[in-house]
């Protein structure tokens, strides 16, 4: 699975393996940068997203695996998608929490590749999950503690309305 980041911090590099924004509708990059924010970790660019039904569209759309994702995100309280490059050999604290109105709640990471508080060679992604049990207002403010940095996110309630939600797929599964 190879998504799309629509936001890039400052310390990102050509290097990441992400989609081509030219490849991707004007609709899609809209959502993406809606529900998608930077962060620089020690070590190389980090990006989060929100994962919804249109965002896991957005960043999936012909991966087989997209249905799977979406009754994982279904099933999450609250869960995002994490993708970064090691621009230099890092070790991330996999210890995770969000913060919403003076409320804080612990995460859980289901790792991919290198969120599990192992080193990070120089040069490789870092991919995984990041799930609260609780499920948050996305329409307020909240922050990210992950690692050595806070990630906010301030979303507002018209696009959280329009392309926030999170159902579980018809179908055959789980």
């Amino acid at each position: 699975m190879t998504p799309q980041c629509a936001k890039q911090p400052e310390t990102a590099t050509a290097d990441l393996a992400i989609k081509n924004e030219a490849s991707i509708s004007a609709e899609d990059q809209a959502v993406l940068s809606a529900f998608s924010e930077p962060a620089a970790l020690p070590g190389g660019p980090l990006w989060v997203t929100l994962l919804s039904d249109r965002t896991i569209e957005a960043l999936w759309r012909e991966d087989p695996a997209r249905q799977a994702l979406q009754i994982e995100a279904a099933l999450t309280g609250t869960c995002f998608y994490m993708m970064g490059l090691a621009t230099r050999t890092l070790t991330i604290d996999p210890h995770a929490a969000i913060v919403q109105d003076g409320h804080r709640y612990t995460g859980r990471i289901v790792n991919i590749a290198y969120l599990n508080g192992q080193q990070v060679p120089k040069g490789n992604t870092m991919l995984g999950l990041l799930e609260f049990t609780e499920r948050v207002d996305i329409a307020r403010p909240f922050e990210i503690e992950f690692s050595t940095v806070t990630i906010k996110f301030s979303i507002n309630r018209r696009t959280a309305e329009q392309w926030g939600n999170v159902s579980h797929p018809g179908g055959r599964g789980f």
